[in-house]
């Protein structure tokens, strides 16, 4: 116990560590939330003409437009000339082709333009969903399309010819990808403590491998701690996310909590895997893990949010192994449409690999021998 206790104080005396695994998320969060967290539109407008382009068929986009029809927007079809024509005469205020991607066209930039913009926003933050519940649960498929129209119409209600976007968040992937940075800069702690019990790394390496304990238990211990530390980082990032700023994730506590525990598990795991496995100085492993992290979490949509629907496009074996993305579809999967199949699955696939991560390095570091200490 008194082994915890020391790393615990050791830890939490690390500024550097605790600014990037606590405070700079927070610090993100906020500049998220201030960005785009919230939208507000207090002008007046009727529902939106918005021009079709077919230029292939969707049926899981038709069957969202239907929903929306006569609430929010009013559509019509074109061919892409025509619907040139009709923008250029005002008769539509944007239009939307669709093919292999789907993508918006307007004149100027106005409330209008930017109503149909935060609807593909929506829509394609969700298509990966679509896609994956159609081929699991095609039954279900109807009643996720209904869930997707009702949250456009609940986040931009269209009532007496107005709209209030109080409180709508059509960016909410970002705030996931932020927790899932989290989880990864967890690694952090964990790489600290672990170069400590590596004699060439640091002089408190080199007293603790020639201490009469035991190199298992201090790895245990320092495990544990880390562990710990990381997961009421985490669990401070979602309270100030979903208990101050207000955010939806869409999830109960209990699922944030198993989410907190799985991530914070496997962040820790990386940070001791290239401890283990990187060589060089103690900077370099830093350096290695942080660029691990990001790349981890750019492919997760921190820095463009439909990233997750791009991989899954072009490299779908990419989002079966990148942590982060495997932490954002858990909550997606949560707020779309409740199914925890999904949600366990990925926490699942996290938790085998941290576990295989961490077999190797126990294997490594029982091996690890020094000549001179």
């Amino acid at each position: 116990m008194k082994l915890f206790y020391y790393q615990l104080k050791n830890i939490l005396k690390t500024k550097e560590t605790v600014w990037w695994t606590a405070a700079f998320p927070l610090v993100l969060g906020t500049l998220f939330y201030l960005t785009f967290g919230t939208a507000n539109v207090d002008d007046q407008f009727s529902k939106i003409p918005v021009g079709v382009v077919w230029n292939q068929e969707d049926a899981y986009f038709a069957s969202v437009l239907d929903e929306v029809e006569g609430d929010l927007f009013e559509t019509t079809d074109y061919e892409e000339e025509d619907a040139k024509k009709a923008l250029q005469k005002e008769k539509i205020d944007a239009y939307i082709v669709v093919g292999d991607s789907i993508t918006m066209k307007t004149m100027k930039s106005s409330i209008q333009a930017s109503i149909v913009e935060v609807f593909l926003n929506e829509y394609l933050s969700y298509k990966s969903a679509i896609e994956t519940i159609a081929k699991e649960h095609p039954e279900k498929l109807a009643e996720l399309v209904g869930q997707i129209s009702d949250d456009s119409k609940g986040s931009i209600t269209v009532k007496d010819d107005s709209v209030d976007m109080d409180d709508y968040n059509p960016y909410i992937t970002f705030f996931y990808a932020l927790v899932a940075m989290t989880c990864l800069f967890g690694g952090f702690l964990s790489q600290g403590s672990i170069s400590e019990l590596q004699a060439d790394q640091s002089a408190l390496g080199a007293r603790k491998n020639i201490a009469p304990i035991s190199k298992m238990k201090l790895l245990v211990v320092d495990v544990l701690t880390t562990w710990l530390v990381s997961f009421t980082e985490i669990m401070i990032a979602l309270f100030y996310l979903v208990g101050i700023l207000k955010l939806n994730f869409g999830a109960d506590l209990k699922y944030m909590i198993i989410l907190a525990l799985a991530g914070s598990y496997f962040g820790n795991s990386l940070g001791i895997f290239t401890t283990i496995f990187v060589k060089g100085d103690f900077g370099k492993k830093n350096a290695v893990l942080l660029t691990i992290s990001l790349v981890f979490s750019f492919f997760g949509g921190l820095m463009f949010a439909n990233m997750i629907d791009i991989v899954e496009h072009h490299i779908p074996v990419l989002n079966r192994i990148n942590p982060a993305a495997l932490m954002v579809h858990a909550f997606q999967s949560l707020q779309i449409y409740g199914d925890t199949k999904i949600f366990y699955r990925n926490l699942l696939l996290l938790m085998i690999f941290a576990i295989v991560m961490n077999i190797a390095s126990v294997c490594i570091l029982r091996r690890k021998r020094y000549a001179n200490i």
